[in-house]
This record gives C-alpha cells, sequence and structure tokens, in this order.
C-alpha cells in the first residue's frame, strides 16, 4: 500500500521527500499541487511547477524490485516506459513518445519528465505531469491535447502510476 503526504506548496517534492528518507518503512508518495524551486535533471533550467499538474516524487526501495547494481541504469527507461503507459490508458493515444534521457512528448511538445535519485536500496523517483496546463510555449497538457482533466490527487491516476512503476518487468 502507498503513503501519500500531500502538500499545497513545497519548494521541491524532490528535496522533502529526501527529507523522509529516514524514517522509510513503506512506498510512498510526495505529492505537491504547486512548487516553488522544483528541480530538472538539467539543474540549469527553471522547472515550472503550475498549479494542477502532477508534481510528485515516489520513495521506493528498488532492491524489492529485482534492481542491483548490475541493473539499476534500466530504472530511468522503465519509468518512463511506466509514465508512458499510464497515459497511454488515459488518453487512448499512442503518439505519446519517449524523449531519451528523461522527457515524454506529444506532438513535439513536452508532456512529462522524470529525475531520478538513488540512495540504494531506495530511489526517489520525481515526475512532473502536464495533466491541465502546459507551463511554457514548447509543452503540452493533457487537458489541452485531449480534452481530458485529471486531478494531481486522483487516487486512481496515482495508482496506474504507481503499479505501472513497482509491477514493471525490469531487465
Amino acid at each position: 500500500m502507498l503513503k501519500i503526504i500531500h502538500k499545497h506548496v513545497l519548494s521541491s517534492t524532490q528535496d522533502y521527500a529526501w527529507e523522509l528518507l529516514s524514517s522509510y518503512k513503506k512506498d510512498m508518495l510526495v505529492i505537491a499541487d504547486t512548487q516553488t524551486a522544483g528541480r530538472g535533471s538539467c539543474r540549469e533550467r527553471l522547472w515550472v511547477s503550475a498549479k494542477g499538474n502532477f508534481h510528485g516524487s515516489f520513495v521506493i526501495n528498488i532492491s524489492k524490485l529485482g534492481y542491483d547494481h548490475s541493473n539499476i541504469a534500466s530504472l530511468n527507461f522503465n519509468v518512463m516506459q511506466a509514465i508512458q503507459q499510464t497515459l497511454i490508458g488515459i488518453t487512448k493515444c499512442c503518439n505519446i513518445n519517449l524523449k531519451l534521457p528523461n522527457d515524454l512528448y506529444y506532438k513535439n511538445k513536452k508532456m512529462a519528465g522524470v529525475l531520478i535519485e538513488i540512495s540504494y536500496p531506495l530511489a526517489i523517483i520525481g515526475i512532473g505531469i502536464n495533466l491541465i496546463s502546459a507551463p511554457i510555449e514548447t509543452s503540452t497538457s493533457i487537458k489541452d491535447s485531449f480534452g481530458i482533466k485529471i486531478s494531481n490527487t486522483d487516487r486512481n491516476f496515482i495508482n496506474a502510476l504507481y503499479n505501472k512503476i513497482v509491477f514493471r518487468k525490469n531487465s
């Protein structure tokens, strides 16, 4: 069972998840309606965290998922595919594409991004998904592209995403 910690405003879900790492007992998700200092893998770029979009960091024991030092490099790709499958399931559109190393695009516009940080055996899997708005010109959202409104705290959405990540076959 996934523990969900929901905050209205955080500087960064990823940073808050790091603060909680020492008290890890089971998988958890830190989610914020808004981030004031969200970050992506390219620290020089501003990560715009528009209210209502999904800004979440899963804390997961990846050793229980079969990851070790020999295959941990596949975690990022597997998480990206899990997000892609979740979004395809919601939108019924197969044209949501991976742009390695950590973004998902629809019609050449960014829809989601991933930032994974490891303190083995735990991983903090930061995910940003434009659910209701496209924060910059080169991005799009599920609402804008498909007319589908999803709440960032929708339990079915969160469970689908989590299940795709943890039950994904790891190679």
